[in-house]
């Protein structure tokens, strides 16, 4: 009964209007990639005589990315206004942007969401550089928000992903005029809501960068991700756009958003994986699943829905990871995100670009082979490649941070030890202060065995005492303090 009640002023607690607001301005926004840059629609576009078809997307896709690698090299080169001034020139940008997209709708006779010739391309630059204008503004407010929320953080990426599935559907299934509203309002309450949520939130602009070089794991990592997704993209749209009758799988395919917010509430605070399992021991084996269902079971519907789940899956956890990163790295909140944004939308735009105008349909078995094992073997290299205990990759954002580091120093001195994975349950126990009844309570075995591993536990770190032990983590503990306080990617 009592755990009920704290649980109900937890929620309670959670439940207040600035946070409820962020939750929901973050659906909007995954709604807004989605409509504008993920959803698997067939939209050719040639808007002069002459010039050769491409997807919509395609121009979007590449105007986002333009527009991050602007943002990316002013924040690098932290050439930047007052802040007074930088809110005027964001304001008049969306409110000139979604009049404009409005005038552009109505160019063809009538406003229906619908764009043709000339303003349908206008449209779609116009909506790659807002896409990374907001995608750039949203990552800054998260990584202020970071500093002190993290864990709320992180729920709050998976809960507005749930959230913005209805707003999906109904995207899809209402009206154009629908559809283009929802958009258009969504652009023009963005610069009011970010600065309510700023003043509610007590936040303030990230600090100036310290010279941080720019990963280039992180940066393959993004290249491979948008790639996949492209291509993927690319192979579904021409699977829908050859039988009309397949178009209502479109919208479907956006259950996989439901798919990858379950697979990060379990992974992340169930199963407390690491960044570097999540990326690359989940995601990444979740997008060439969806490749090899497509090769093997010929099902580009389950195909794309399973690919798409686990690229929403490490978006989210790439989001996580550079809030955590803006957190420990000073000034690197002003420039991660534009740098995610840049990187995967160039790369999604080559990749479907590649997947349809470069004759890759008819071999669609042939390509979802080649792009299954390419993703397992990067996904092998990534994990492998690097300690991951030198660097951001054993970071669990699901627990907080004294947590992390104990567990953290515990799984170190383990890995260079070679403890047995039974000797590491009872070192940690051991580090954390229990004794040796405790710890054969804990693990359900007798105290004799619990006393053998500790007997070889303590040989291998050279130890007689329990206290000695702990004090070998807490200075471990203290080196990876220090590690933060200088971390680099």
């Amino acid at each position: 009964m009592e755990r009920r009640r704290m649980g109900t002023k937890r929620l309670r607690a959670l439940a207040t209007m600035p946070n409820i607001v962020l939750c929901s301005m973050l659906a909007l926004f995954w709604m807004f990639l989605w409509v504008t840059f993920q959803s698997p629609t067939n939209l050719p576009l040639a808007p002069f005589e002459g010039v050769p078809a491409v997807p919509a997307r395609f121009v979007s896709l590449l105007a986002m990315a333009l527009g991050g690698v602007g943002l990316l090299v002013r924040a690098r080169r932290r050439a930047r206004k007052s802040g007074r001034s930088a809110r005027v020139v964001l304001y008049g940008t969306c409110v000139a942007a979604t009049v404009l997209l409005a005038v552009l709708d109505v160019a063809d006779g009538a406003y229906d969401g619908d764009f043709a010739g000339v303003p349908f391309f206008a449209a779609f630059v116009l909506w790659g550089l807002l896409g990374a204008l907001v995608y750039t503004e949203f990552g800054k407010l998260f990584s202020a928000l970071g500093a002190a929320r993290f864990r709320f953080c992180v729920a709050c990426c998976i809960v507005s992903v749930v959230c913005s599935l209805p707003l999906h559907l109904a995207a899809w299934y209402l009206h154009g005029e629908f559809r283009e509203t929802m958009v258009l309002l969504f652009l023009a309450s963005f610069c009011p809501m970010i600065d309510y949520l700023r003043r509610a939130f007590v936040l303030k602009d990230c600090a100036p960068d310290r010279e941080t070089r720019v990963p280039v794991k992180f940066v393959l990592t993004l290249l491979v991700l948008g790639l996949a997704l492209g291509m993927m993209q690319g192979l579904f749209t021409a699977f829908t756009a050859a039988i009309p009758e397949r178009s209502d799988l479109n919208p479907l395919s956006s259950l996989g958003f439901i798919v990858a917010s379950v697979l990060c509430l379990i992974t992340v605070f169930v199963a407390r994986m690491d960044f570097n399992r999540l990326i690359y021991q989940v995601g990444f084996p979740f997008m060439a699943l969806g490749f090899l269902v497509v090769a093997v079971g010929g099902s580009s519907f389950f195909g794309y829905l399973f690919s798409l789940a686990g690229y929403q899956f490490t978006e989210l956890c790439l989001w996580i990871l550079c809030i955590y990163l803006a957190v420990q790295i000073r000034g690197v909140g002003r420039w991660v995100f534009a740098l995610l944004c840049c990187v995967t939308s160039f790369a999604q735009a080559v990749g479907l670009g590649v997947a349809d105008g470069g004759g890759v349909v008819g071999f669609q078995r042939e390509v979802c082979v080649v792009a299954g094992a390419t993703l397992l073997a990067f996904s092998l290299y990534s994990v492998t490649s690097k300690n991951p205990y030198e660097s951001w990759g054993i970071m669990r954002p699901g627990e907080s941070d004294e947590t992390n580091v104990l567990e953290q120093a515990c799984e170190l001195v383990a890995v260079e030890e070679f403890f047995t994975p039974r000797e590491k349950d009872v070192f940690l126990l051991l580090a954390q202060g229990h004794n040796r009844l405790a710890v054969s309570q804990r693990l359900v075995v007798s105290e004799n065995t619990v006393k053998t591993h500790m007997s070889n536990i303590y040989q291998k770190l050279g130890v007689h005492t329990q206290q000695e032990l702990i004090d070998v983590v807490e200075a471990r503990c203290k080196e990876l303090r220090e590690r933060e306080a200088r971390l680099e990617f």
